[in-house]
């Protein structure tokens, strides 16, 4: 079974579900595909369209989550596969509710409301450039990249595991190693095609990383893709890191501080930027 979606099909056959993204516009990523076997599904979720948003199918497993973006016209078809999915699924897999209205958080939910108050954005202005973006998220996820590199030291494993958790609550792709390499690979060769793919490089800055070779190393890499107009870098500060001891090339940047009591403030502002930069790379 085969069903066709906004920016990529849906393929359903014996024990697999494949994603393929159709490599359209400048984002266009040629066949690139995810495969999920079904045995590694956790939960599924079915969010309708609606007039002004695109609808979503989200399939998570342990290793991540991948969003299927389709309009009204889809619904119907999209329906019947979810339908497919969960008949052909294990016993136990979570349904979220098939009829809840679209999770802004994956389109933008800050951003949303940021057009919304912005009088000259037509309904239709603000549907289509909101289907801009994603369309791009889309075709990142599919890629085997993210829209958000993030670049740290292992030491400061849990400031990225309270950033991670927000990104996923968020609808925020993101590439990060633990989640993202694969045994086999050759490690320095997948890090450069994650940052390539991503259209942000966020680095976790801390008295652990601004000492890192690998970080330092990755961020060298981001900021000459940065001068090519290929990638923005995001300087984000934890562990008390003082000002002082930003690395040169970033400290004319504007950073956001993680550190203690300011996580919150910090995340939101963090996730605010991130939003409007996706928009602003959007083809």
């Amino acid at each position: 079974m085969i069903v066709q979606a906004y920016m990529s099909t849906v393929e359903l056959t014996t024990g697999v579900i494949t994603v393929r993204a159709k490599g359209v516009g400048k984002a266009a990523m040629g066949s690139a595909e995810r495969m999920i076997p079904i045995g590694a599904l956790k939960s599924i979720h079915l969010r309708n369209a609606s007039a002004l948003t695109n609808g979503q199918l989200e399939l998570v497993t342990e290793r991540g989550k991948t969003l299927v973006h389709f309009r009204r016209k889809h619904q119907e078809s999209i329906r019947q596969i979810y339908d497919a999915i969960v008949n052909a699924a294990p016993a136990g897999l979570h349904q979220g509710p098939s009829n809840a209205p679209l999770d802004k958080g994956n389109v933008g939910d800050a951003l949303a409301r940021m057009l919304g108050n912005v009088p000259a954005v037509t309904a239709s202005e603000k549907a289509t450039r909101l289907d801009q973006l994603a369309d791009f998220e889309q075709q990142s996820e599919l890629a085997g990249g993210g829209g958000v590199f993030i670049s740290y030291s292992h030491s400061d494993a849990d400031v990225v595991d309270a950033i991670a958790a927000r990104f996923d609550q968020d609808g925020i792709n993101y590439w990060r190693d633990d989640k993202d390499l694969l045994v086999g690979e050759v490690i320095d060769d997948a890090i450069s095609r994650g940052i390539q793919r991503s259209a942000l490089f966020l680095v976790v800055l801390t008295p652990n990383s601004i000492t890192s070779r690998w970080t330092a190393r990755e961020l060298d890499e981001a900021a000459h893709e940065e001068v090519e107009g290929g990638k923005v870098i995001l300087p984000v500060l934890a562990k008390n890191l003082k000002s002082s001891d930003v690395p040169p090339k970033l400290r004319r940047k504007l950073h956001v501080d993680l550190s203690g009591g300011q996580f919150e403030t910090g995340y939101a502002r963090l996730h605010k930027s991130i939003r409007v930069h996706l928009l602003r790379r959007a083809p």
